[in-house]
């Protein structure tokens, strides 16, 4: 893909539907459930699967209304909002898991550099202790 096409979606690829079930199958179900967390939702579609099979109820963010509006489909409006995930309020500590497919792109105002990695840095705050956090690195 093209930087110019990157630019014009956002930073957005959607993790591939046909490697769902191998991520999930890396961690057994929760047998006292918990709460999943996608600050960076997208459509919804792997949140919702990884949910599912590790018996967690899934919590979604997305920036873009058009995705937003995906996720809200699947997960209704207390659990899936529209905005900017540096805005989105969250107890700290709340979540079992953090799966996080952050847009990318460079940062040039962050000390990072790279978009994906302050938006991991941000989102790490919503993990329990001795919780997962899962970030697709492509």
């Amino acid at each position: 893909m093209t930087r110019l096409t990157s630019i014009e979606k956002g930073g957005y690829y959607a993790f591939p539907d046909e490697h769902l079930p191998a991520l999930a199958a890396l961690f057994t179900p929760a047998q006292q459930g918990g709460k999943l967390l996608d600050p960076c939702a997208g459509e919804g579609r792997a949140l919702k699967h990884l949910a599912e099979a590790w018996n967690l109820k899934p919590y979604a963010n997305e920036l873009d209304t058009q995705r937003a509006a995906a996720c809200q489909r699947l997960f209704g409006p207390t659990q899936a909002v529209q905005g900017d995930m540096y805005q989105l309020r969250g107890s700290i500590g709340a979540f079992v898991g953090v799966w996080c497919n952050p847009p990318y792109t460079w940062d040039a105002t962050g000390s990072d550099k790279r978009r994906e990695l302050s938006m991991v840095k941000h989102a790490w705050k919503w993990l329990q202790p001795d919780g997962w956090m899962l970030w697709a690195v492509y």
